[in-house]
């Protein structure tokens, strides 16, 4: 039976929501929940979770990580973002404000770590840390538009890469943006590629990147 990467995906995203016992059903803990997420990740994940979805799994607001938002001093609150210094940023602000009593960060993607490192020092610095409940890697920075067919929701990327005026670094970090979607769907659907691609150019730059991603994962035991 092929894989349904719309399931599989839905899943990974329930159970990210699923902050309660880890022996109770997919996605089935009742713990209350606030839920923050940026504009990449809820448009990559939300749509396969209705309203009615979300409610069932606890969530009481879902709100954007870059809105003006009040403390909600009751109740756990589940982050959903990708690895950026902004973002690590804000949760830091967040917590040192004491915005929520304590917090779950979830990635999109791989975070690097000094980003995890910065993190760490901050919140320790401002004597916080026993709020940070955890924090995991998700690997959901893909769009699954249906049982069979993926979008990595990057429309620019062919562009960014190609273009005579792109520098190094643009270049380099589009390519780290395809890595990482391509990443997150093999981790979801569990599967081991077959890497082939035309010699030189971007192409093989994805290539040769996603192959080394692949096997650092591989040699962490995650």
């Amino acid at each position: 039976m092929a894989q349904n990467v719309q399931e599989m995906q839905r899943n990974s995203m329930m159970q990210m929501l699923n902050i309660g016992d880890a022996s109770e059903s997919l996605g089935g803990s009742q713990s209350w929940k606030v839920l923050i997420s940026d504009t990449f990740c809820q448009e990559v994940g939300f749509p396969l979770i209705k309203v009615g979805g979300l409610r069932s799994s606890g969530v009481t607001l879902h709100l954007n990580i870059n809105s003006e938002r009040l403390p909600v001093l009751d109740t756990p609150t589940v982050y959903f973002v990708q690895p950026t210094p902004e973002n690590v940023a804000r949760i830091v602000k967040d917590v040192e404000k004491g915005f929520y009593p304590n917090i779950y960060v979830n990635f999109g993607s791989t975070a690097p770590r000094n980003l995890l490192e910065q993190l760490a020092k901050e919140v320790i610095k401002s004597g916080t840390a026993h709020k940070v409940a955890g924090i995991f890697d998700r690997y959901l920075s893909f769009t699954s538009l249906s049982p069979t067919l993926f979008t990595l929701n990057l429309p620019k990327a062919y562009e960014a890469v190609h273009s005579p005026a792109a520098s190094d670094r643009d270049i380099q970090q589009h390519i780290e943006f395809v890595v990482d979607g391509l990443l997150s769907v093999l981790v979801t659907t569990k599967s081991m590629p077959i890497i082939r691609c035309p010699p030189g150019g971007a192409a093989e730059m994805v290539a040769r990147r996603l192959d080394q991603r692949i096997r650092e994962l591989l040699a962490s035991g995650s």
